[in-house]
């Protein structure tokens, strides 16, 4: 065989081995074809109590049929579905029950036979009881009337949403309320005293979230007794009693059912040390109803002089019909022990002997057994001040208050 016939078999045996090699390389090619699938364009998350509510946004690639879902630590993964509503852009909703906690998600798309999307990273908060633990109710102060209960609000918390109010009304029917955050008063008209009050505060720890999270409801109970109704307290001015006060700078008696415990002008103020209503004095109302008193409140100035105020008083009660028979001689004149001997020989029953030399804003009153008074009597035996100095002396205050079950 010649040389050129060898030449020529060799390249001829060098080419068909290059397109066997060629063939076998694009064969490779095609069985190895990576198929894409569509990724989330967006993730967004609503929070609800230990749940999360996935909302993931798909693009039109038929090919997605499902998805997983999971946590960064490994503690939760979850496989869905995808259901189309739409045929372009949709929207997939997986509802999950997660532990509280902060959270990395992945969430990856996938066709029938396992090809993935490039996965989607999103962080999230999961709430539960620890959050809820710090949640605040919003505060309160009830104020228990004959007829009504007064809720007085203060200022709702931020990110609170509304307030739940629970109570027994006087049937003992638990009855609930709900409290917009504008409302800052409250008035109930069928409650019981002594019943049961509850006040849970809803907030949204975000602008996604699911359902309202409650404070941990704030137990408590309507007083015992209520405050008597000032619009109906008239002041009987008896033998010795003591005047109206100093009337030409307006700080006659009224002022002191008017319900402004503040300051000056809005006091009750004697004229001078040697008028009536000087320490020590008398004061005669008629409450305007058979009450059981419980309490009396004495409120000082605010601006200042607060040690002018009553701070050592008594205070007593009559049960007869007829007032005019309830005189007492002048306490100014006579000592404080014979005073007492006269005043229950005329029928008065004493009530509360307050001594002390600091002011205590509420005084409880003892029930002595199921008498009832139409009339009380207030006297004020001394202030804080320990011995009279000049004007320092000359008692006022802003406000009596009386409680009655």
């Amino acid at each position: 065989m010649t040389m050129l016939k060898i030449q020529s078999l060799m390249l001829i045996g060098a080419l068909f081995f290059c397109c066997q090699t060629s063939q076998e390389t694009y064969q490779d090619f095609i069985s190895e074809e990576i198929i894409y699938i569509g990724n989330p364009e967006e993730v967004i998350i609503g929070h609800g109590y230990e749940k999360l509510r996935f909302l993931i946004v798909i693009n039109a690639d038929p090919k997605i049929k499902k998805g997983f879902i999971s946590s960064k630590n490994g503690n939760f993964t979850r496989e869905f579905d995808v259901v189309r509503k739409n045929s372009g852009i949709d929207t997939i909703s997986v509802d999950a029950d997660i532990p509280e906690g902060e959270y990395t998600f992945e969430i990856l798309l996938s066709d029938d036979v396992g090809n993935q999307s490039i996965g989607y990273e999103v962080g999230s908060v999961v709430y539960g009881p620890r959050y809820q633990s710090t949640l605040l109710n919003r505060l309160t102060t009830i104020r228990t009337f004959a007829t009504k209960a007064v809720f007085q609000w203060n200022p709702p918390t931020e990110g609170s949403l509304s307030t739940v109010l629970t109570y027994e009304d006087a049937s003992g029917v638990i009855q609930e309320v709900r409290i917009d955050n504008n409302e800052n008063e409250t008035v109930v008209s069928d409650f019981r005293l002594g019943g049961m009050v509850s006040i849970a505060t809803t907030y949204e720890p975000s602008e996604t979230s699911l359902e309202g999270f409650h404070a941990v409801p704030f137990e408590t109970a309507f007083p015992e007794d209520f405050e008597m109704d000032k619009s109906i307290i008239v002041p009987i001015p008896l033998n010795f009693d003591a005047d109206d006060g100093d009337l030409s700078a307006g700080r006659g008696l009224a002022v002191l059912f008017d319900g402004k415990a503040d300051s000056a002008p809005n006091q009750y103020s004697a004229t001078s040390e040697a008028a009536p209503s000087a320490y020590p004095f008398v004061m005669t109302f008629d409450v305007g109803f058979d009450s059981k008193p419980t309490a009396i409140r004495v409120d000082p100035r605010t601006d200042c002089c607060s040690d002018r105020a009553p701070s050592t008083f008594q205070v007593w009660g009559y049960t007869g019909p007829d007032i005019n028979n309830a005189h007492t001689v002048d306490i100014k004149t006579t000592e404080l022990v014979d005073w007492e001997a006269d005043a229950v020989a005329k029928g008065w029953i004493k009530l509360l002997d307050h001594k002390t030399t600091n002011s205590i804003p509420k005084t409880d009153i003892t029930a002595i057994g199921d008498d009832r008074y139409r009339y009380l009597r207030f006297v004020a035996l001394a202030s804080q001040i320990a011995k009279p100095q000049a004007d320092w002396f000359q008692p006022n205050f802003t406000e009596l208050t009386f409680w009655s079950q």
